[in-house]
């Protein structure tokens, strides 16, 4: 977590949970109790971490910095984009 989002996570916890990278194997597990998968990266690329979160049936909310238009650009009830940094 990056210096500048640590006061908003802890202003958020009992809303938010944080949980750190997993592994593969680990992730269907993760994702079946989520509501939404938040990815605020300032670059990512093709975060492929959206597309096994759609796979799971649970929607994103990312920067346009993650591969999230593309996704968006074949059905925008998939998820939400955000600038980056707000």
């Amino acid at each position: 977590i990056q210096p500048e989002a640590r006061a908003a996570l802890a202003a958020a916890s009992s809303r938010i949970e944080h949980v750190p990278h997993v592994p593969h194997d680990e992730l269907a597990a993760q994702l079946a109790w989520a509501d939404v998968l938040l990815l605020p990266t300032i670059q990512d690329g093709f975060a492929q971490v959206l597309a096994e979160g759609l796979a799971a049936g649970v929607p994103f909310v990312t920067t346009p910095h993650s591969g999230g238009p593309d996704l968006l650009a074949l059905d925008a009830r998939y998820g939400w984009l955000v600038p980056i940094r707000s």
